[in-house]
């Protein structure tokens, strides 16, 4: 009997080379890399176009900057819709970057600027490790009322209906280290 979400021979070797050759891995479908997705659908959230997500580029130079640049990190993209607002008559998006291996939440615009990372993909990482971001271990907590006037900490409803959505619909990124001899 094969479990969902199990490893094939095949998996295993493409893991394997990937590790090898240093680069960017995508996780078993449907499980943002922690196991099979049974989360509710919430129809405001939707999985990023895989053109507009971070590249592996990016991703290095964010880590990087953030001096992590050892191991695998995985990361989960996912976009949320807004809310209508009387005010802003644009329907508004923002992509959620969950960087689960550092424990960290970013919320950024969507889409991106055109051409923004593809033109220095150094600079892109850069900024994108220098915003605002949710320290998901000690900037979460319970109510609004202990969140009042603090622009770091987030509700725990809130990152974890993010968390599960990422789980359900999002786009899950590995970035493995070069294991490569110098």
């Amino acid at each position: 009997m094969r479990l969902p979400g199990a490893w094939t021979a095949r998996r295993r070797a493409a893991v394997l080379a990937a590790c090898l050759a240093g680069g960017a891995l995508p996780a078993p479908a449907g499980t943002s890399g922690t196991g099979p997705a049974t989360i509710t659908a919430d129809p405001a959230f939707s999985p990023p176009d895989r053109r507009h997500v971070p590249g592996v580029g990016v991703l290095q130079a964010f880590l990087a900057t953030l001096g992590r640049p050892r191991g695998t990190q995985r990361f989960c993209f996912v976009v949320e819709r807004m809310p209508a607002d009387p005010a802003t008559p644009q329907p508004r998006q923002a992509l959620h970057m969950v960087w689960a291996t550092g424990g960290r939440l970013y919320t950024l615009p969507w889409p991106p600027r055109p051409g923004n990372r593809d033109e220095n993909p150094v600079f892109a990482g850069q900024a994108l490790a220098w915003s605002r971001s949710a320290d998901l271990r000690d900037g979460v907590v319970d109510t609004d009322a202990e969140r009042f006037g603090s622009s770091f900490l987030v509700t725990r409803a809130w990152a974890d209906r993010i968390l599960r959505q990422c789980r359900r619909a999002g786009v899950a990124v590995w970035i493995v280290p070069d294991r490569r001899a110098p």
